[in-house]
């Protein structure tokens, strides 16, 4: 693999952006595979997309999408994979830009994604993790490991990833917000995809943003639709 793309969703990022950026690109230069940084800006309405805009005319192949409300997540990333598909690339590495998710991984997501399709982040659910993200973790693995026959570490709301282009046609996700990476696993579970995971360190630097309770109970009441949906792979 030779072109990867880092697909990075974003929504009124421009407190943490500009030093994630910095981390980014220092890793981003020792890693010849990745070729294109994809940049998602689901509405910001804050300084981001001034932040985005300067960063790409001074670094090649940065790719912005700009969607004129705030979509969700999962809408975010299905344009970033949309986008990779048209670009004709190898595969993408999905990845937040508020600084949760570390870049020095992205070496280990590159050997995993030469073994296996997908490849899954997992972050261990100790007390770095806020309580009630903790428990409705665990509730989502319980319910989704016995439904959809997919045996993960433990965390499947990490939304660090990464799929081979070999298999786009087989994920097609219809989550469009927080839901998304749970759905994920799901899919990679009924469809039987060969997947590997990779440990990456559990930040919080915002305990407002992310995976909520109330979050949490969505994405659990539309666990029987997805068996619907994906039971027919």
């Amino acid at each position: 693999m030779k072109n990867i793309a880092l697909i990075i969703p974003v929504y009124n990022e421009a407190s943490y952006l500009p030093a994630f950026l910095i981390t980014l690109t220092l890793h981003i230069k020792k890693i010849p595979e990745i070729s294109h940084v994809i940049f998602v800006d689901d509405g910001s309405t804050d300084g981001t997309s001034g932040i985005l805009t300067s960063y790409s005319k001074s670094h090649k192949n940065v790719v912005i999408i700009k969607n004129s409300t705030n979509s969700g997540k999962g809408y975010a990333m299905r344009k970033g994979l949309y986008e990779s598909a048209r670009l004709q690339l190898d595969a993408v590495i999905f990845m937040d830009g508020d600084g949760q998710h570390d870049p020095s991984y992205l070496p280990d997501f590159i050997r995993a994604l030469k073994r296996k399709p997908v490849v899954f982040g997992y972050r261990k659910l100790d007390k770095k993790m806020p309580i009630v993200r903790r428990l409705g973790n665990h509730i989502a693995y319980f319910i989704i490991h016995h439904i959809f026959r997919i045996h993960r570490y433990g965390d499947i709301l990490c939304g660090y990833l990464g799929i081979r282009n070999d298999v786009y046609d087989r994920i097609r996700w219809k989550s469009d917000d927080y839901g998304v990476e749970a759905e994920l696993s799901a899919i990679v579970g009924r469809c039987k995809i060969p997947f590997s995971e990779v440990e990456v360190s559990t930040i919080y630097l915002d305990t407002t943003k992310g995976v909520h309770m109330w979050h949490a109970l969505q994405i659990l009441l539309r666990i029987p639709m997805w068996n619907v949906l994906h039971g027919r792979e």
